[in-house]
């Protein structure tokens, strides 16, 4: 819950200072006119990978993440991870198009009509939260790794394919981060004590896949930056230098809400079923006997 507000009060801070003064929109622009960096077959492939995702394709998505919370028997986790995920994308639809606007402030460039927060973005990173939310605490940490995968390429997509600017992704971000705090807040509510305890086999599988993680985000971190940025291009491109700090900055807060979340979840089975499964059930039986 504390989590969730101080996203929100981030995000209303983000909307005001990078939306509605000329720095911030002077700052947006600088970074959003670098992307002329890009390898021009990298920026293709990125648009073809968010062209793919449609109305069906992200209820098809949302709906294969509550599936896989059903048939772990966590009809509550499944019914909160759907919600968080579709809260967290109409939400920003509503701000997007209805709520908030863009200022036309003079001697700015670029896209005049209002893109915070990204819808493209929201959607990688809610679905990216939603797969770590229905892991079991067992393989979470693998899942996290595929989340990781997914929120960064959406995050830097909408920024190098000229979608959105980088306050865009900011805003999406945090608006995920509000709607899973409070999802989870509500599933904590119905845990039981002992839900979160962990045997050491499963402390040492935690470690390892954590360490898998951490080498496959500077792997892929360190893959977009080599594949998409030219020593040329760096040289003479206007406001490259911004635009690379940007998306360093962008790989960044996205690898730090997923894993934080996958950590703050260490342990914990979100919605246990009211029957034990068989495998506690045998633990249980062996520590009684």
């Amino acid at each position: 819950m504390a989590v969730s507000a101080a996203a929100a009060v981030i995000l209303g801070a983000a909307y005001l200072v990078l939306v509605r003064t000329g720095w911030g929109q002077h700052f947006d622009d600088i970074a959003f006119d670098g992307r002329e960096v890009e390898d021009p077959e990298i920026t293709r492939a990125t648009n073809d990978v968010l062209h793919r995702v449609t109305r069906s394709s992200l209820v098809l998505l949302t709906g294969a993440v509550v599936v896989a919370a059903l048939a772990r028997r966590r009809w509550r986790l499944g019914l909160v991870a759907g919600a968080s995920i579709t809260g967290a994308v109409v939400t920003t639809e509503v701000l997007k198009l209805r709520v908030l606007t863009r200022p036309d402030l003079d001697g700015i460039a670029g896209i005049e009509q209002n893109s915070f927060p990204s819808g493209h973005a929201t959607i990688g990173m809610a679905l990216s939260l939603g797969v770590v939310m229905v892991s079991p605490h067992t393989l979470r940490w693998l899942s996290t790794v595929a989340a990781l995968v997914v929120s960064m390429t959406f995050g830097v997509g909408v920024l190098a394919t000229g979608w959105h600017r980088p306050s865009d992704t900011v805003g999406a971000v945090l608006v995920c981060v509000i709607w899973f705090g409070l999802g989870t807040a509500l599933l904590g509510q119905w845990r039981e004590p002992g839900d979160d305890e962990m045997g050491a086999i499963e402390v040492r599988l935690d470690r390892r896949a954590g360490a898998v993680a951490a080498v496959l985000v500077v792997a892929f971190g360190t893959l977009v930056l080599v594949e998409t940025f030219s020593a040329d291009g760096l040289r003479t491109v206007e406001f490259a230098v911004d635009y690379l700090v940007v998306s360093i900055a962008i790989l960044a807060l996205a690898a730090v809400v997923v894993i934080g979340y996958a950590v703050s979840l260490r342990g914990v089975s979100l919605d246990p079923p009211r029957r034990l499964d068989p495998d506690r059930r045998s633990v249980n039986a062996v520590e009684t006997a």
